[in-house]
């Protein structure tokens, strides 16, 4: 059995940094983050057979909680087995939300996976 290409996942926003607490109780303007990383998807044995690299950037949708409302490919991978797993993975992701004036809003992220067969 062929193993899975190594995929990275490549952080699209800097991630939240620990700051003390402000008028916002530490919430102040940010852009949504990735908080984690979901294991990889499965991935397509005619993508591991044909021993494929690519990067796939995933448009991800979030609501004020940082919860996924939708998905949508941006830049394929060039393979759909790849950009089928990266979009799985988008949707498994946790986020925290975007903050305007101390408020959480909906935001928009971009998941960026590097697929590198072994």
């Amino acid at each position: 059995r062929t193993p899975a290409p190594l995929t990275t996942v490549v952080p699209a926003t800097p991630s939240p940094s620990a700051s003390p607490a402000g008028p916002c109780g530490g919430h102040a303007d940010s852009e949504p983050a990735l908080t984690s990383t979901p294991d990889v998807a499965p991935i397509s044995e005619q993508a591991r057979s044909a021993k494929v690299n690519g990067t796939a950037a995933i448009h991800v949708a979030l609501d004020p909680q940082g919860r996924v409302l939708n998905t949508a490919l941006a830049q394929s991978s060039g393979n759909p087995g790849l950009d089928a797993s990266a979009l799985a993975m988008a949707n498994s992701a946790t986020y925290a939300p975007k903050y305007v004036h101390c408020k959480a809003v909906a935001g928009e992220y971009t998941f960026t996976v590097q697929f590198v067969a072994w």
